[in-house]
């Protein structure tokens, strides 16, 4: 089971899987490393896992000839800095991949981020004020994040269809009308944390957090949905009328024709919809990730017992010798 050439033929086989792990882990990192979309959520630091996968991805190929010689010409030396090797790629894979886990995993209770994404919120437990967790929740650094997002893809969608795509599938998807709490804006003033990349974000949305319209719990005007408190009345009794007045939007950067429907108790804006889509969207890679760092134990495991067998077969020394040695004394 373990003698010499079971072990080299184990390494050989560790080496032709770890091919597929590496060219995974690189593939993953690149994904990562450029996607705005998950900087924008998660904040830069998801870059900075992205070329770590690169680098590790680059360094483990490279060892994999340091392991395919060292075994098969049963190199210690080789061996040796391929089993340390491992286990440094083992460590940093296990510390990347739980924290894209950690980012992945939402900091509120699926129960309050659903809740406070209707236009009015519900008492989910009698102890807690719903609207402390609301205003902790919609005011928070993550959230502000999902909210740049939505705002890239809103903009984009103007050109870009796929992005408008999007949108109508998170809307459709998650029952949901735009980003916030449909008529329910509150105004945040405070700046974007400096690890959210604000490149592609209009300058209007890019200096304060939410920005709210003339009308009480309106969101800004769109392109697309632009009344103010009157015009909406006469709209809902008269389909043909026009808006000419800038007021405001009941919804969040909202698209399609759910923006025109009046806003309910139990309307609800897509802010959490987006967050479950984008965790589901890189949680499940990075829980492989995690699941093959296991590869690098085990070719650890085996380099090291490689590493302490013997270049020929162990064999008792030949005792004949010492009995020739001690007639000659």
């Amino acid at each position: 089971m373990c003698t010499r050439r079971n072990l080299q033929n184990y390494m050989i086989a560790l080496v032709l899987i770890k091919v597929v792990q590496m060219i995974y882990i690189f593939s993953f990192g690149v994904i990562i490393t450029i996607d705005v979309h998950l900087h924008q959520a998660y904040g830069n630091y998801i870059k900075q896992i992205g070329i770590g996968l690169i680098i590790t991805a680059i360094i483990g190929s490279m060892n994999m000839f340091t392991g395919v010689h060292g075994s098969r010409c049963h190199n210690k030396f080789l061996l040796l800095v391929y089993s340390i090797v491992d286990l440094i790629i083992f460590l940093v894979l296990t510390i990347l991949g739980q924290r894209l886990v950690r980012a992945a995993t939402p900091l509120f209770d699926s129960n309050v981020r659903y809740n406070c994404a209707r236009h009015t919120p519900k008492n989910i437990n009698d102890d807690n004020d719903k609207d402390y967790n609301c205003r902790e929740y919609l005011h928070h650094d993550r959230t502000s994040g999902f909210r740049l997002v939505w705002i890239s893809y809103a903009t984009r969608s103007v050109k870009d269809a796929s992005y408008y795509k999007r949108i109508m599938d998170i809307q459709v998807e998650g029952s949901c009308c735009g980003l916030g709490p449909p008529k329910r804006c509150t105004p945040d003033r405070n700046p974007y944390n400096d690890r959210f990349p604000l490149s592609d974000i209009p300058l209007e949305y890019a200096t304060e957090r939410q920005v709210c319209a003339k009308e009480e719990f309106w969101y800004p005007p769109t392109d697309t949905c632009n009344y103010n408190q009157s015009e909406w009345t006469s709209l809902n009794k008269n389909n043909n009328s026009t808006s000419t007045t800038v007021g405001g939007c009941m919804y969040d950067m909202a698209l399609g024709g759910c923006q025109n429907v009046d806003v309910g108790a139990s309307t609800t804006g897509c802010l959490a919809a987006l967050e479950d889509k984008i965790g589901a969207a890189i949680e499940p890679p990075s829980q492989v990730l995690l699941g093959m760092s296991s590869i690098q134990a085990v070719a650890f495991v085996a380099s090291c017992c490689l590493f302490w067998k013997r270049k020929r077969e162990d064999v008792l020394p030949n005792m004949e010798y010492f009995k020739n040695r001690d007639k000659r004394r």
